[in-house]
């Protein structure tokens, strides 16, 4: 996520919450405060009634695909499969797509998350590697997968390493479990 250098303050605003609304909020890389007056360093940023709301989840993108324009060939596709048909003999024979492939990564993948941005989507589940150019500073919270409607850090993520390994602790300790002899209630071994 981006971090500013201080806080900003968005006033006569219409807030939504879960509870009703407020009129104006304090952010920095988190909320700070809701219905609370500017603070002396904040950057204040009259929205004359306009709408603050949560953010946005794409549960679905390729965030470095993002900025081709409009690739579809047909109105209506049946599914996935039959759009790439279509597109194949353009990713060949299209000369804008050729020089769209030819922008860095780190500009097509910025270009995606600050497309979801401006659509209201403040995390996104990316179905690509997990590139080294989505850092700390990239536009949106950028995750692996999404499971059951929980977000999943990145793969790559010290917290996920941590769970991997708790994982696969448990598992052999199952696996140990398993192989030990089960003891008669009478003391000896079976």
């Amino acid at each position: 996520m981006l971090n500013w250098m201080r806080p900003i303050s968005f006033v006569n605003a219409r807030v939504v919450l879960p509870d009703g609304g407020a009129s104006s909020i304090r952010f920095a890389a988190r909320v700070l405060d809701i219905d609370a007056p500017p603070a002396a360093n904040d950057l204040v940023v009259d929205l004359n009634g306009a709408f603050v709301m949560p953010g946005l989840v794409n549960a679905h993108d390729h965030l470095e695909l993002n900025h081709y324009g409009r690739l579809k060939r047909r109105d209506r596709y049946e599914n996935a499969s039959a759009w790439i048909d279509d597109l194949r003999p353009a990713l060949q024979g299209d000369r804008s797509i050729r020089e769209n492939t030819a922008h860095p990564l780190a500009a097509r993948l910025f270009i995606g998350g600050l497309k979801n941005l401006l659509a209201g989507v403040t995390t996104v589940a990316h179905h690509n590697p997990h590139y080294r150019e989505i850092g700390r500073r990239f536009p949106v919270r950028v995750t692996q997968a999404l499971r059951l409607g929980a977000l999943v850090r990145p793969r790559t993520s010290a917290g996920g390493r941590a769970w991997r390994a708790r994982r696969r602790r448990a598992r052999a300790r199952e696996r140990h479990a398993a192989k030990r002899p089960v003891p008669d209630p009478r003391g000896r071994r079976r």
